[in-house]
């Protein structure tokens, strides 16, 4: 599996957002930079509204929930159920897409 280039990162309260750019090859969810001894509450992941291909969402290396994954066109968003968030990858129709992920922490 590849790695993300992630373009930036924002962090207020307890969440932070990263935004990254995801091709045609499998790349996990970036690292949180954020450190909270509560962990990760909430995953909510946004396709960017000017990409003009398609982001799907892999748990563990496969679709979720069957299919093809979830796939995100531009502009549409998920919350993951699960918050583990080394268990998901990306992958992209075409190279250059772009995805905001915000992590909410649960409190110290």
């Amino acid at each position: 599996m590849g790695a993300s280039t992630t373009v930036s990162v924002t962090k207020y309260g307890d969440a932070e957002d990263l935004q990254l750019t995801v091709g045609a090859t499998a790349v996990s969810l970036p690292d949180q930079t954020k450190t909270q001894s509560g962990g990760i509450e909430n995953i909510f992941v946004q396709a960017h509204p000017s990409n003009s291909g398609l982001i799907t969402i892999l748990l563990d290396g496969t679709a979720v929930s069957g299919g093809a994954g979830k796939v995100l066109s531009a502009g549409s968003n998920i919350n993951l159920e699960v918050t583990n968030r080394t268990r998901y990858s990306v992958i992209a129709s075409t190279a250059g897409q772009k995805l905001q992920v915000t992590y909410t922490y649960r409190g110290d």
